[in-house]
């Protein structure tokens, strides 16, 4: 029987019936078996950081875009008792804390 041929459900079963598999079929088994534990996490800013990464945005109109991709700011989201967020210009390396802190 090939794992093909079963659906996720099937492929639990399978895996606990002690039959032999090979270990791509393994892999495969776990992360099937795995795809609904994988965390996604989005981060969002609120107006007011909004605000200040427009500011900073328009602070560093003059460094020049990198050349591969285009990539001007990077965005950093740390999660502590509020999230901290900080945007930082990948061309002149300046970081700034965004973070509303009111909202925590």
């Amino acid at each position: 029987m090939s794992l093909d041929d079963l659906s996720v459900d099937d492929l639990r079963q399978f895996s606990l019936s002690g039959d032999p598999i090979s270990i791509e079929d393994a892999t495969r088994l776990f992360d099937l078996i795995h795809q609904g534990d994988r965390i996604r996490r989005s981060f969002e800013m609120n107006d007011v950081e909004c605000k200040a990464a427009n500011a900073f945005a328009e602070k560093h109109g003059a460094c020049k875009a990198h050349p591969i991709g285009g990539s001007k700011f990077s965005y950093i989201f740390t999660p502590t008792i509020g999230m901290n967020v900080h945007i930082k210009c990948l061309i002149c390396g300046e970081e700034k804390d965004i973070s509303d802190y009111d909202c925590w």
